[in-house]
């Protein structure tokens, strides 16, 4: 209950003067109840489903339980199913076990359905009854609640966590030691929102999202979605960035479900309307699939000249040169193509990095396995004060393990001279390998977007980075920095050493194909001298 209360105390103080009616009477409301009615309506909150018989709702924190469920009944918090219930069939029959339903079916004069029948035909068999029927029964066999003030507790999250998609089940995954958070204090942290429009427009496109989704549930024609969604869209303003991200993410989800059924000028409005990835690569298919080639290489010349992700880099490369020239190689085939290949035992077919790693060190290498692990932890321990910074206006509740802006270009705009300050480090070796230690030490095991603890990692770490030179690690780190949304993946598998030389490999299985953010760095790897290649591996017959 301490939990929910914090999050009561959190929106009270950082939406001062910015909650509506609905949420804060529900706030005042909530305060007013004794220990043992807002205890068992947080249980109910936290239980799956909305629908609770009174037999289930045995707990031993609860002192009086009748007095409470009578109190949260007058209080309107719960409402009792009676004969006169109106309730959504589809939503309540579920709740009820088989066991139940059977029984609900012998009172309601239908025909008794064979024993061996699923529960979704058993809940459409006794559909077929009356209404009231049903809910008599159900009146007169069971104490069934349902649980109100749904919308108002769904607000409450929404505003606490930024999202429709969290709940207070993250205070349990902490307190029961599976999660560890950077501790940021309450006046720590600062509001998601910071207007009303921004809370209105997100919940208003979570709410469109959510249409979606249970139009999709109920097998609506895509067609109709489509056109209620699109005048949605065009009849309801949505400027705020929260909103605008929202939006993107279910836009894309229209259009992808709209280009699977070949509903192709549907699809291309959808994909039209942002430029959140994989948007553009989709809207350039799409043209292209609708004959619109000349359309399609504009767009294309466009996005490689615009775009900061190399999947959309590549991507603008190739399907232009398919267009223009016919032909087909990919720009990661090439290079695949172009690196040298090693045949390994077939045992090793499920662990191929391994069996790699095991050649080479026949070869006389030592190694170990980097991929984006390495490099990720690397930036992680160097920049943790600038992730973590709670003057960025990027920390709004205490289980975020990376700062809201983490995935935009806004985190390297906002921190930029910090990012610039921290990377004169690199240039000092004895500085540098001192603070990786002291970061290490304090904050081991704690929630970290970059970071996967293990007592060897700050060994390791040294280690690689000690055989590239300041330039090098500086012009990486700041790669990431500027794009994390795409800069913190790709990195290749391997890394591999002797005394006086070194190597990062990716490893290529017959089946596995490079990907364009693989391709990113070790063309960068090139360009500023990073040792790299691409090892293809071949099995051999014998195991």
């Amino acid at each position: 209950m301490d939990y929910f209360n914090f999050i009561l105390l959190y929106v009270e103080t950082k939406y001062e003067g910015l909650l509506v009616d609905l949420e804060a009477d529900f706030i005042k409301q909530f305060k007013k109840l004794n220990e043992d009615c807002q205890c068992l309506f947080l249980r109910m909150v936290m239980r799956r489903g909305v629908y609770f018989k009174i037999d289930t709702l045995q707990y031993k924190e609860i002192v009086d339980l009748a007095k409470a469920v009578s109190m949260l009944k007058r209080k309107k918090f719960i409402r009792q199913l009676n004969t006169r219930s109106t309730d959504d069939l589809d939503e309540l029959l579920p709740f009820f076990t088989k066991k139940d339903l059977f029984s609900l079916a012998t009172i309601t004069n239908l025909d008794a359905p064979p024993k061996s029948i699923g529960k979704p035909a058993l809940i459409n068999h006794l559909k077929q009854a009356k209404r009231s029927r049903i809910f008599k029964g159900i009146a007169n066999q069971f104490t069934v609640f349902r649980e109100e003030k749904i919308e108002e507790v769904e607000r409450l999250f929404f505003l606490f966590f930024g999202s429709s998609y969290r709940d207070i089940s993250e205070f349990v995954m902490r307190d029961l030691g599976y999660r560890s958070f950077e501790n940021h204090q309450l006046h720590q942290l600062t509001p998601y929102f910071k207007t009303r429009t921004e809370i209105d427009q997100k919940w208003t496109v979570n709410l469109w999202y959510r249409y979606m989704k249970e139009s999709l549930k109920k097998e609506l024609s895509l067609i109709e979605i489509f056109d209620v969604l699109k005048t949605l869209v065009e009849t309801t303003k949505i400027d705020t960035l929260p909103a605008q991200r929202s939006l993107s993410r279910l836009l894309i989800r229209l259009g992808r479900a709209l280009e699977r059924a070949k509903i192709y000028e549907q699809a291309l409005w959808a994909f039209q309307q942002t430029d959140y990835p994989p948007s553009n690569e989709r809207e350039i298919r799409v043209l292209a699939k609708l004959k619109r080639n000349e359309t399609a290489i504009e767009r294309c010349m466009e996005l490689k000249e615009t775009t900061a992700h190399a999947e959309e880099y590549y991507f603008a490369i190739d399907f232009s040169n398919r267009l223009i020239n016919k032909k087909s190689k990919k720009s990661t085939t090439e290079k695949q193509n172009a690196g040298r290949s090693v045949t390994i035992s077939s045992g090793h077919k499920y662990k191929v990095e391994m069996g790699a790693l095991e050649h080479l060190e026949q070869e006389g290498w030592n190694g170990m396995f980097s991929e984006n692990l390495l490099w990720n932890s690397l930036f992680g321990l160097l920049f943790w004060e600038e992730i973590f910074d709670d003057q960025q206006d990027a920390f709004h509740h205490p289980f975020q393990y990376s700062p809201s802006d983490w995935r935009s270009e806004d985190f390297y705009l906002k921190r930029k001279d910090a990012l610039e300050e921290k990377l004169a480090l690199v240039e000092q070796k004895e500085a540098f390998t001192n603070h990786l230690e002291a970061v290490f030490e304090s904050k081991y095991g704690t929630s970290n977007p970059l970071i996967y603890w293990y007592d060897e990692l700050l060994e390791q770490l040294l280690t690689f980075s000690g055989f590239l030179t300041s330039e090098q690690l500086k012009r990486i780190l700041t790669e990431m920095a500027r794009n994390p949304k795409s800069n913190t993946k790709g990195f290749p598998d391997l890394f591999v050493w002797k005394t006086d030389d070194y190597r990062f490999i990716e490893i290529k299985s017959p089946n596995d194909k490079l990907s364009a953010q693989q391709l990113y760095w070790l063309d960068l790897f090139d360009l500023i001298g990073v040792n790299s290649e691409v090892l293809n591996i071949k099995f051999s017959t014998l195991a």
